[in-house]
This record gives structure tokens, C-alpha cells and sequence, in this order.
């Protein structure tokens, strides 16, 4: 939970303190989300006021990287000198005396940091108008509410049945923390759904085993381990075993809720279907995911728009078995849509015989607009369809296309950032990883932003030529436009025993896909 606190400082010591408690949300924001505000004009020859510290609010980008603090504009203000501190008794400078003319100020974020921004209001000459003599300071923490630690050797659901999550909590990002180098077992749906909630290991360095399986049922049916939400969940620092989970078109070890929560649904804007994800979406951090024998992810085939869906400093371990699997995806939202896609530092390999059809799949309609979303204009920009790769590693997946989403296709707000990855026999089966990330459409398409930069793309014993495939020969530089695609193969010391360290040249050199292959 995100702690705040706030006080106007004077210089003759006078200080009013009060102190808060509010839930940090974290939504997408592309260029911090905001419209420029001016302050100009409204009334001149007077004294300014200091902004409202009861109306200051933090908002994380979606991918929880930075931070987006908002303040009241000031009536007749024209700029503002922002100072942010961050440590446990804000000792570290982050930002130092920064005029700004708008009503907000993005950082990088940290977690388990706390923070204090000062808002000075500047005199406003040309108005006449004096600024604050004392700032206002606004103080907020990244840390979340941990809920409880639970014992080593527990069965999840049968821990949850008996220690159900207060309702007082629902709405508040908090954190259910396992112990470090613990045993857990997951046997039926763990459904989590109306609470922002995170699942972490106590120790990034030695993480925990959830181990996912099925169970028999007094009624003779099978339940099936699965963790489940329709509210925003993070995981990390933790080992998903997935290899007691059988191959089904309807298995995945983490899925949308089958009963999202009715009061979600058009939660970004009222004229849509779609049940929003919001506050962090979908967020895995240093995870290992194992012997999945399926799908990673299933939305169930609900029309979930989940904001943000991130895999970052994580491997997950495919294990498909023999057979293509049509129709399939191992990233599948076949009722809704990822708005912001992040994978990052991460890799995806299979070591199964078989494949399944896709990598990623949307439904043929998701498009953010459609979810309830302001579209940008090309010139303004209000909201995007992100698509981020960078630094990552894709091995032996997809008998057929890359990605699918066709409704992204050539539209001026879907922005793609594809660098430093490898793409080794990825989506082998048609028509070129890059072609299929920009849906079949040329990178002139995408107007506000597609850059494609020192990516690997190896199949078949041959360089697709940047990322398109020899039955385009006129156009071969027309999705990856970059002209910086290496053209030899990444040599992995061992894939087929899971150890994809690159030995080629070129990849060494510029140390492409997952960082973690380099360690």
C-alpha cells in the first residue's frame, strides 16, 4: 500500500502536517497520460495559493518503471520549481529544482522507496501575479501491505479456504509472501479476483516452488491448479512448476477469472463490453516457469482488455507434446486483448515435441478503442497500443505465425519497440517473425512509433531477410526497416537441454537476447 503524507514548510518554521494512507493505481500512461495545462490568464496582480496536497496523486506506468505525480493547477499560475527526494529520510536527490509548466513531473520508480516531492508556485510576471513563499511537500512510499507469510508445505487453496482475504483489503494492493526455498502445491483455481494483489518469494535468490497440478474430486470430476484473477496480480521471485498440469486447449498455469467481476466492465470508458484490467495489469517478475505443457496465459475466452501484461527477468520452459496444436497460442486471449504487451530480459523456449499454432494470439477485434480507450490522432497523442520486446530470447515456438492481432494492423496508435532479441525458429511456419508483429502491414504504417533494432531472426538455417521472409524480394526491408538484423545464426551452446547461451559472434558482441544467458 502506498503511504503519503504532506505539509506546507515555511520559512519561519511554521509547518501543518497531515498524514494519509491511499492506494497507489497503476495504470498505462504513454507520455505520462496527461494533456498540457497552462495557468495563464484567469486573474493577475495577486498572491498564489499552493497547490491542494489532499488532490497530489502518484500514478506507476504500466510498466512500473516510473511515476507520474499530479498536483491542482494553481489558479493564475504560469510555472512550478519541483525538487523529489527519495530514501528512507529522503536523503538522495532525485530531481533538484526543476521549473516545469505543467501540473505534473514523471521519475523513475523504485520499490520499497519512499519519496517526497516539493512544489514551489513561481512568481508569474507577466501577470503580475507573486508565487508561494513556502513549498508544499508531498511524501508516498512504494512499498504494499504484506498480508501474511504462509508456511512452507501448504496446499494454496486449502490455505486461502481457511484464510480468506479480508474484504477490508479488497481495493488495496497488497502482498501474500512465501517463505524462502518453500514447497507449495496448487490444485484447483485460486481465484483472486477484486484484490490487487501480489505473490512474492521472501527471497529473490532463493525462491520458492508452487507446484501446479490436478486433483480428484469426491464427485468424481478433476479439479485443475490454475492461479486466476479478473483484478490486477503480480508474481515474482518464485518457481512455477507446471509439469503435473496436462496439455488441454483450456489448461494454462495463469488465467483470467471464468466470472470476471461485473463491476469491471467498462471501467475505462461505459460504451464498451470489455471487462479493464487496470492497476498494473498482469505483472511477472523473476520467475522461472517450468514444464508448462501448454498455454502460459488463457483469458478464458472473456472479453478481458487487460491494460498491461509484462513478463520481465523471467524463463518460462515449454514443454509441449507431440502433435500441433491448432488454434492455439501461448500467449491466448481469444476473447479479449493485451493493450500493453512488455516482455523484457526474459526468454520463451520449448523443448517439446510438439508446438502449438501461435506464440501470441488477440481476438480478431481487440483494439483499444473498442475497450474504451481515447485514441490518438497521429499528432496528439492520448493512448497507444504498445508492443515492447527488448532483450529477449524466443526458441522453438509457434508452428505458425508469430503474433496475430489482427485489429492492430496499420493503426496510427499501435507502437511497436522490438529490439535486442533473438527470434531462433519462432513462429517458423509462415511469413516472417517482423511481418507478423506489425500484422502483415509495412513499418510506414505505424505512424507514431516502430523501431526495430539489432534483432536476430534465425529459422529454417537461414536469416529471414530483417525479419521478412524470400517470397518478398522486392520488399524485403519493409517491417524491420532497420537494416541492423544479424544475419547469423545465434549458435546456443545446448537448446535442446534448455541452455541457450549465444555463441555466436554477433550476438555475443552485442550481448542480444535474454541477459541472463551472459551471466
Amino acid at each position: 500500500m502506498l503511504m503519503k503524507h504532506y505539509h506546507l514548510s515555511a520559512t519561519m518554521k511554521l509547518c501543518l502536517l497531515a498524514v494519509a494512507s491511499s492506494t497507489l493505481l497503476f495504470t498505462s500512461c504513454a507520455q505520462d497520460g496527461f494533456d498540457d495545462e497552462t495557468f495563464v490568464g484567469t486573474y493577475s496582480g495577486y498572491p498564489l495559493g499552493n497547490p491542494d496536497p489532499e488532490a497530489i496523486t502518484v500514478k506507476a506506468s504500466s510498466d512500473k518503471l516510473s511515476q507520474t505525480i499530479t498536483w491542482p493547477a494553481v489558479n493564475g499560475a504560469g510555472t512550478y520549481t519541483v525538487t523529489v527526494y527519495m530514501g528512507e529520510n529522503y536523503e538522495n536527490l532525485v530531481i533538484d529544482k526543476q521549473v516545469v509548466k505543467v501540473n505534473y513531473i514523471t521519475i523513475p520508480r523504485i520499490d520499497k522507496t519512499f519519496y517526497r516531492i516539493s512544489i514551489l508556485v513561481n512568481d508569474n510576471i507577466p501577470e503580475g501575479n507573486t508565487g508561494s513563499t513556502a513549498p508544499t511537500d508531498y511524501d508516498w512510499d512504494t512499498f504494499t501491505i504484506n498480508v501474511a507469510t504462509i508456511p512452507t508445505g501448504e496446499n494454496l487453496n486449502s490455505w486461502f479456504k481457511a484464510n480468506p482475504t479480508p474484504v477490508s483489503y479488497m481495493g488495496s494492493d497488497i502482498t501474500y509472501t512465501l517463505e524462502a526455498g518453500g514447497q507449495y502445491t496448487l490444485t484447483d483455481s485460486l481465484n483472486f479476483s477484486g484484490y490487487i494483489l501480489t505473490i512474492a518469494g521472501a527471497d529473490e535468490a532463493n525462491r520458492p516452488t508452487i507446484t501446479i497440478a490436478t486433483a480428484d474430486k469426491e464427485d468424481g470430476t478433476s479439479s485443475v491448479g490454475c492461479i486466476a484473477t479478473s483484478c490486477a496480480l503480480s508474481l515474482k521471485n518464485l518457481k512455477i512448476d507446471c509439469a503435473a498440469l496436462p496439455y488441454s486447449s483450456t489448461n494454462a498455469p495463469i488465467a483470467m477469472s471464468k466470472n470476471p467481476d461485473p463491476s469491471i466492465k467498462g471501467k475505462v470508458g461505459t460504451q464498451t463490453t470489455y471487462y479493464n484490467i487496470t492497476d498494473g495489469g498482469i505483472y511477472i517478475s523473476n520467475c522461472d516457469i517450468d514444464n508448462v505443457n501448454g498455454m502460459l496465459f488463457f483469458d478464458n475466452s472473456i472479453t478481458y482488455c487487460i491494460e498491461t501484461f509484462t513478463l520481465e527477468n523471467s524463463r518460462v520452459h515449454f514443454t509441449t507434446p507431440a502433435g500441433n496444436k491448432a488454434n492455439v497460442a501461448y500467449i491466448y486471449t481469444p476473447g479479449g486483448f493485451i493493450k500493453d504487451l512488455i516482455i523484457r530480459n526474459s526468454t520463451l523456449y520449448n523443448t517439446g515435441e510438439g508446438y502449438l499454432q501461435y506464440v501470441i494470439r488477440y481476438n480478431n477485434s481487440g483494439r483499444l478503442d473498442r475497450a474504451g480507450y481515447v485514441r490518438s490522432n497521429g499528432e496528439t497523442l492520448n493512448d497507444l497500443d504498445n508492443i515492447t520486446f527488448n532483450n529477449s530470447t524466443f526458441y522453438n515456438i509457434g508452428y505458425g505465425w508469430f503474433a496475430n492481432w489482427a485489429a492492430f494492423a496499420g493503426q496510427p496508435d499501435t507502437a511497436f519497440d522490438i529490439q535486442n532479441n533473438i527470434f531462433c525458429e519462432a513462429g517458423f511456419g509462415g511469413s516472417g517473425v517482423a511481418r507478423r508483429l506489425c500484422a502483415g502491414r509495412p513499418a510506414t504504417s505505424y505512424v507514431w512509433k516502430c523501431i526495430f533494432s539489432n534483432n536476430t531472426y534465425w529459422t529454417k538455417g537461414a536469416a529471414e531477410k530483417e525479419g521478412a521472409p524470400e517470397e518478398d524480394p522486392e520488399n524485403p526491408h519493409q517491417y524491420d526497416t532497420s537494416h541492423s538484423a544479424l544475419q547469423t545464426d545465434p549458435a546456443f551452446r545446448d537448446p535442446a537441454n534448455g541452455d541457450l547461451t549465444p555463441t555466436g559472434s554477433e550476438q555475443v558482441a552485442k550481448k542480444t537476447g535474454d541477459p541472463y544467458w551472459f551471466k
